[in-house]
């Protein structure tokens, strides 16, 4: 995306609720903060880096924060259907312009199933969407993308104990029928 005139925010930051740990799901706030108000923006799109995936089951798993974030009524928010990423949509008129996002700090929260091995690039990109079909970083549709670090450290992989072995366990023979 090129520059992009009157667009005046912090910048985008990610936190987790737990501390994340390799293989396992911790739950993670995306926040995004406006010192203005915004228009022409009809998505929020939060893209995963490499090997990450949300773990939304259910749809109240993704979290809208802030109430005073814009949201569609007439059709669903969230949209989650790709594990790489997540999206929020914004209220659209009838005229089919974005409603306004007024100046502020929004947040959204949601399960992320943390991989065994760290990835190369572990970045995210918050993306503000002129059309709300956008889906990934680059493609057109996207006013603006920000790339949030992770600079979280995450805990090794949990390893379990053997408790008991049943591979050396003798076996008991069956006994042998001689007719």
């Amino acid at each position: 995306p090129g520059f992009v005139a009157d667009l005046e925010m912090g910048n985008p930051s990610l936190s987790w609720l737990e501390p994340p740990q390799m293989g396992e799901v911790s739950n993670v706030q995306i926040e995004v903060s406006f010192l203005r108000r915004v228009k022409d923006v009809k998505a929020i799109l939060v893209s995963l880096p490499e090997k990450y995936r949300h773990d939304i089951q259910h749809k109240n798993q993704l979290r809208n924060v802030n109430k005073l974030f814009p949201l569609t009524i007439d059709e669903e928010w969230r949209i989650f259907d790709n594990l790489r990423y997540i999206k929020v949509l914004v209220e659209v008129t009838e005229s089919n312009q974005a409603q306004i996002i007024t100046s502020g700090t929004y947040q959204w929260q949601f399960p992320v199933m943390v991989p065994l091995i760290e990835p190369f690039a572990s970045e995210w990109y918050v993306s503000l969407c002129s059309d709300p079909a956008c889906n990934m970083v680059g493609q057109g549709g996207i006013l603006a993308s920000f790339p949030v670090l992770n600079n979280e450290p995450q805990l090794p992989a949990k390893t379990f104990q053997v408790v008991a072995q049943t591979g050396d366990a003798k076996q008991k023979q069956p006994p042998k029928l001689v007719i």
